[in-house]
């Protein structure tokens, strides 16, 4: 399972499984909501895609060598400012959008790559 969420984690795919994990986490609880089932049922089935984009979230952050902290801000639920009453079961308030920065960071941060650690002794000198 590690290794799925290893390859998941490098930045281009994750670009792509973050899209459609949130496309997911909102659809399937909607859809569900709209063919007549209870909205526990629904909560449960969007539920997992939801748990699933904060490992793979955790583990791109830690791979870009960011804190893992930022989790915190797709896990606490804040309902500040304007709020927009959608389709029957979607409300959506703007704070929401703070969910979404783990998300991005995970987007714009690369990983740090194998940088030559650079030797403070003169050129032909080894430690040794």
């Amino acid at each position: 399972m590690a290794t799925f969420f290893d390859r998941l984690s490098a930045i281009q795919t994750y670009r792509c499984a973050s899209v459609a994990l949130i496309a997911a986490m909102i659809l399937l609880p909607v859809l569900m909501m709209r063919l007549g089932a209870l909205e526990w049922v629904a909560f449960l089935a969007g539920l997992p895609v939801y748990i699933a984009l904060v490992v793979l979230t955790f583990r791109r952050l830690r791979d870009a060598n960011l804190s893992g902290w930022w989790i915190v801000l797709m896990i606490l639920a804040v309902n500040l400012g304007p709020r927009w009453d959608g389709l029957e079961p979607l409300t959506f308030h703007v704070s929401h959008l703070i969910h979404l920065i783990p998300v991005a960071l995970g987007w714009l941060v690369p990983a740090p790559g194998n940088v030559a650690e650079k030797s403070d002794l003169p050129q032909g000198l080894r430690r040794g």
